[in-house]
């Protein structure tokens, strides 16, 4: 017997979505805080930094690809929120969630990357007092990072919307992001086509009397 699924409302995913986003940003702010517990003079330690940079790698790895490789494509937002996902495609499982996950795992593993090749050993405990704001006061490196990392948050956050743009246009309910890689997001309650069926139900309704006049064709 094959079993359907329903794809998920814009609520049900945006809420799942938003799970995701909240424990990934305070399991960083979390991380950056004890980290930087006991600095002083508003300095950064270069080992905390570089700590700083790799545990956050590892928690966004965590979140968006061992998680769901071990519970079958299903991120933390989506098991809380009791969604799944179908993908069409015949990859491998590590494949499939690198597909789904990929944009947002690839974009925090970019910004991680920029920010260790770009930004020297030396700049590192005076990172915490420069001004941002005033990009002319930065080094040169320091002001290319800080507009390449504007620029990617830009474009991130212009397909994010146009993702949710998608779902809350289409009948379906697909996302961008769905179309591209061939996948759904569905609610875990399956049914069959007999239950289908079972739904439909006939309602009564009234129409026009029509005034029906037979007659007689003489065939001679």
């Amino acid at each position: 017997m094959k079993f359907l699924h329903k794809n998920v409302s814009f609520w049900r995913r945006f809420a799942s979505n938003l799970i995701d986003f909240f424990i990934f940003v305070s399991l960083i702010i979390g991380l950056w805080k004890i980290l930087n517990f006991n600095s002083t003079n508003n300095e950064i330690k270069i080992a905390s930094w570089y700590t700083f940079l790799i545990f956050s790698w590892l928690i966004s790895l965590n979140l968006f690809v061992v998680i769901p490789f071990f519970w079958n494509y299903r991120s933390l937002g989506l098991i809380l929120t009791r969604l799944q996902i179908l993908i069409k495609t015949k990859k491998n499982k590590l494949v499939k969630c690198l597909i789904i996950y990929g944009f947002n795992f690839g974009f925090y593993s970019l910004i991680i990357l920029i920010m260790l090749v770009g930004i020297q050993t030396s700049q590192i405990q005076n990172l915490y007092v420069q001004n941002i704001s005033a990009l002319n006061n930065l080094d040169l490196n320091l002001v290319f990072i800080a507009r390449i990392i504007s620029v990617l948050t830009g474009v991130w956050t212009l397909l994010i919307l146009l993702n949710y743009a998608l779902i809350l246009a289409t009948k379906k309910h697909s996302g961008l992001f769905e179309k591209i890689f061939s996948y759904r997001v569905v609610y875990i309650k399956h049914f069959n086509q007999n239950d289908k069926f079972n739904q439909i139900k006939l309602v009564p309704f009234k129409t026009k009397k029509v005034e029906i006049i037979f007659r007689e064709v003489d065939n001679d």
